[in-house]
């Protein structure tokens, strides 16, 4: 398996980012992008998921063997303490996990729609907001559809060049931590950016 700084480095390429662009999409220095290619230093498990998304992966692909063992183990804490702070006294059913994931997604989605930039890109992330929304309850595996939701919400503002302040970037992180899930399962899909995919063959998708 590669190291994490040899992933990173071959990932960037394979989507034509220079460092200081990578830089720029993650709001960090370009030397830091070269010390985590260079595997001098390593980027946080919050800096890891957003790198995932920008180069439209899985976090596992960046991940070796030994940071890919502590990071499954953080995420599980990060998880546990999301529902002790969202479900004080639950027992964390998935039907728990299905309530918390709908509060974040409406809290999200109101935000969003109050935003003047209501661009094409916009639009589409809210299309997709509520149909997850509808969705939660019934699906299967309600972190694997929330993995790809949050990832393929951070490569369409990326291609649409929107930007979240701090309340709605919150929610995004904490409907990743529960989608992270997914990966330690393995339910996830590579083409995050395909819109298609939150629609069934019979269900109409908009465009815009």
């Amino acid at each position: 398996m590669l190291k994490m700084g040899d992933a990173i480095r071959a990932q960037r390429e394979t989507q034509g980012f220079s460092q200081a662009q990578l830089a720029e999409q993650l709001a960090v220095t370009r030397q830091a992008v070269s010390k985590w290619e260079r595997d001098l230093s390593y980027p946080d498990a919050d800096m890891l998921v957003h790198l995932a998304a920008c180069l439209d992966c899985d976090v596992r692909l960046l991940l070796g063997i030994k940071q890919k063992r502590e990071w499954r183990g953080w995420a599980r804490l990060r998880l546990q303490s999301v529902a002790e702070v969202m479900l004080p006294n639950a027992d964390h059913k998935p039907e728990d996990v299905v309530a918390t994931a709908k509060q974040y997604i409406k809290e999200l989605f109101t935000l969003l729609r109050q935003r003047p930039d209501q661009s094409g890109q916009m639009l589409d992330i809210l299309d997709v907001l509520a149909q997850v929304y509808r969705k939660l309850d019934t699906v299967k595996n309600p972190e694997a559809i929330l993995n790809r939701m949050t990832n393929y919400i951070r490569i369409t503002a990326r291609s649409g060049q929107i930007t979240f302040p701090k309340p709605q970037e919150s929610l995004i992180d904490e409907l990743a931590w529960i989608g992270a899930k997914a990966g330690w399962n393995g339910a996830y899909m590579s083409d995050f950016s395909d819109k298609r995919q939150f629609y069934g063959l019979l269900e109409k998708m908009p465009r815009h």
